[in-house]
């Protein structure tokens, strides 16, 4: 199924620094296989039962091409706006039948987490999640986010940077490659609180990170 091209970014001074695109294409398949092999990437995510871990180019041909024929799915790859070098991934995923709740996850190359790609590619995720239909979204009145208890990276960055609450957990519900079963810890954010205050939160904090780097 052919899919529509999607590009998201920032419209501000000073920026945007990054770009999301959807769908992916053959050109970042070498990228997103390195991203598999990194240990910091790989460090907190589940063993997925139904296939074997993504080792090869083949599987990730295989993944993107499965993935963008799901109509529920939204794969886009993040880059620098001005090089367009690949700076990682960030998902969408569609999970109730009247598109009111999806699920979203964000993954970066190591050394852009500290310049805070991954919150500019939240803040792009979830505007694009929340704005309506007619305005060329998707909206979705709730994003959820799911990741082990013991990722204490990501659940600060998702309480303390977006103010995205703990709903709750599930009790050895990940398998790990180490073969540890893990707690997940459920975050969710409703509309209301994207307009009420997150939005403006992210807005912030990026507007801020941005002068730093200029100073």
């Amino acid at each position: 199924m052919e899919r529509h091209m999607i590009r998201l970014t920032l419209v501000a001074p000073q920026l945007p620094r990054i770009v999301l695109s959807h769908p992916p294409t053959s050109y970042d398949d070498e990228s997103v296989l390195a991203l598999y092999h990194d240990p910091m990437f790989l460090q907190h995510l589940p063993l997925c039962v139904k296939s074997p871990p993504i080792t090869t180019i083949d599987q990730i041909v295989q993944k993107r091409t499965k993935e963008t024929s799901d109509s529920l799915i939204f794969d886009f790859r993040i880059h620098n706006f001005q090089t367009g070098a690949f700076l990682g991934t960030a998902k969408l995923r569609l999970t109730t039948g009247l598109f009111e709740t999806c699920e979203a996850g964000i993954g970066v190359i190591g050394n852009s987490w500290k310049q805070g790609i991954a919150t500019e590619a939240l803040y792009l995720l979830l505007e694009y999640a929340f704005r309506g239909v007619r305005d060329g979204g998707l909206g979705c009145n709730r994003v959820s986010f799911t990741t082990s208890e013991e990722n204490t990276g990501m659940k600060g960055w998702l309480e303390a940077r977006a103010n995205i609450r703990k709903e709750g957990s599930l009790k050895k519900a990940w398998k790990m490659r180490t073969g540890d079963l893990v707690d997940v810890a459920l975050y969710g954010l409703q509309r209301s609180e994207w307009e009420g205050n997150v939005k403006q939160r992210l807005e912030g904090y990026l507007f801020r990170a941005v002068e730093n780097m200029q100073e």
